[in-house]
């Protein structure tokens, strides 16, 4: 009797925690898509920023910008790494 009592149980958790791991599969694809894409858009902005840095701008002066000083550096370390692997191609 309690065997089969168990069996019921384990089933039902079984099925419940299917239930639960495609509920959450769900709503991560759904957040992802909501929170991850929106942010894409930014990359232009973050690009034209990093041009206006490496043309001898200076923010807040020559071109406005929306962040804080601290926010451009990691806008610019890219272009800096991709300037430096150009001149360095080049050099060769």
């Amino acid at each position: 009797m309690q065997k089969q009592r168990l069996r019921g149980y384990r089933k039902k958790l079984i099925y419940l925690l299917g239930l639960m791991c495609l509920a959450l599969v769900f709503v991560t694809v759904v957040s992802f898509k909501k929170r991850f894409l929106s942010h894409i858009q930014d990359l232009g902005i973050y690009y034209d920023y990093s041009l206006h840095l490496m043309q001898g701008q200076v923010p807040y002066r020559d071109f406005a910008v929306e962040y804080p000083p601290m926010a451009l550096l990691p806008m610019v370390l890219p272009r800096l790494v991709s300037y430096c692997n150009i001149s360095l191609k080049e050099s060769n």
